[in-house]
């Protein structure tokens, strides 16, 4: 005879055992969902902060003054990083006379400190999106080096810089 392991053959032991691991194995599953809602709701909270801090990236550009102190660090930010002798900066077309008017400025305090000069231009025929909410990009070698510095690209460098610290705020070290 062929015998099958259907709940008539087993002992009360081995019953036991069985239940015992399909109640821990329950248990153990609801606190996993519990866990995964948890980090879902998480994960909305921080989605609605960045798209918070998004719109709000539209609104920092209207302080004339404040802003075009933001594009010159910027651009002094992207130069430093490629040491390069000429570079070109495309930000947005209403950005145009921001940065031109830093332009000396920048030039001047990149030779300064780096000890040699750089030719800076700015890109008349493209500009960011209408939709970009500020910064710039500045390329070097006729376009094969691009620094992407907008506003957005910031936002998102500085969120996924605070992941490891989110991670361990939630799962500990």
């Amino acid at each position: 005879h062929y015998r099958c392991a259907c709940a008539d053959y087993l002992t009360d032991a081995q019953a036991r055992t069985l239940s015992f691991h399909f109640k821990n194995k329950s248990r153990f599953k609801n606190k996993f969902l519990k866990i995964i809602r948890r980090l879902k709701v998480i994960i909305h909270k921080i989605k609605v902060v960045l798209d918070e801090a998004r719109k709000q990236l539209h609104t920092k550009t209207k302080d004339t003054a404040r802003y075009q102190q933001v594009l010159k660090n910027l651009i002094l930010q992207s130069i430093y990083q490629l040491l390069e002798s000429e570079v070109t900066v495309k930000c947005r077309k209403q950005d145009t006379d921001l940065v031109e008017r830093s332009l000396g400025e920048i030039a001047k305090e990149y030779q300064e400190r780096v000890g040699k000069p750089c030719k800076i231009t700015v890109d008349k025929e493209s500009y960011l999106p209408p939709d970009c909410a500020g910064g710039i990009e500045l390329t070097a070698q006729k376009g094969k080096i691009k620094i992407n510095n907008t506003l957005e690209s910031r936002l998102d460098m500085i969120s996924q810089q605070l992941l490891p610290e989110i991670r361990e705020t939630l799962f500990g070290a």
